[in-house]
């Protein structure tokens, strides 16, 4: 990548705002692998798109179907969303998913949106790999991500996409009221420059917690916690409960 292939944005939540509007036009379909981070589906909703729902297997382990895919593009489809490793269910996509979203783009000319803002948080051997990288995606792929998770930066608003000036040059053209300031990009670089220890620590404290926590939710009579494979979420299955998600809450 080139220097002017980084946009500074403040937060990934303006990233991931400017990658669709600037990018997606009303009435176009964004396809999104359920399920997802609420925002997702917020974004298409302000730019009079369309979501349209693609479910990952959760008897699988939260895999994606590339076939289930590829029957809902249609004609209209622009944009794929991806959450790599996923929020909430921890899904770390394997190559060969990653291949057949690629594959997927590229037969039917579209743009792939890769949030990887959970990118240094995988477990059990898995490894992230940026869809941007297979053959043919580095110039349909737009990478975003944030300085919050990994350095623990959350509320500094600092975030970045990554794309071909091809694409790049129309995101930019989006007018916002607000930036990012310079203390805060100064910290960012700070961090960047820094040792990682303090990242490698926390991602082995939350696989502890992890270790601890989905076997012991699991006993739960009407539970079933789905063992995540990135991320730092926990998305267990209430449905034997015979409660609604607000019931269960409360």
């Amino acid at each position: 990548w080139e220097v002017g292939d980084v946009t500074v944005t403040a937060g990934s939540g303006v990233s991931l705002f400017v990658s669709t509007a600037g990018t997606v036009n009303p009435g176009e379909e964004v396809v999104l692998l359920e399920p997802y981070f609420m925002s997702y589906s917020n974004l298409v909703e302000y730019i009079s798109a369309r979501e349209v729902g693609v479910p990952l297997d959760e008897d699988e382990g939260y895999r994606l179907d590339i076939e289930a895919l590829s029957e809902r593009v249609t004609g209209k489809t622009k944009m794929i969303v991806i959450c790599n490793p996923n929020n909430p269910s921890g899904t770390v996509f394997t190559k060969e998913e990653l291949k057949g979203i690629a594959d997927v783009a590229i037969d039917e000319d579209l743009l792939v949106l890769s949030d990887e803002v959970y990118c240094e948080f995988v477990w059990d051997g898995r490894e992230h790999t940026t869809i941007a990288s297979l053959p043919g995606m580095r110039e349909r792929t737009i990478i975003s991500s944030s300085f919050s998770k990994t350095f623990a930066m959350t509320g500094w608003r600092l975030g970045y996409l990554i794309a071909e000036k091809n694409l790049t040059s129309r995101i930019q053209k989006i007018p916002l009221g607000y930036r990012t300031n310079t203390f805060v990009q100064i910290a960012g670089v700070a961090a960047m420059r820094g040792s990682l220890e303090p990242v490698k620590a926390m991602a082995e404290e939350y696989d502890r917690r992890r270790r601890f926590m989905v076997p012991r939710l699991s006993e739960i009579e009407g539970i079933n916690c789905h063992n995540p494979e990135g991320a730092f979420y926990l998305f267990p299955n209430i449905g034997g409960l015979g409660m609604g998600s607000e019931e269960f809450c409360e």
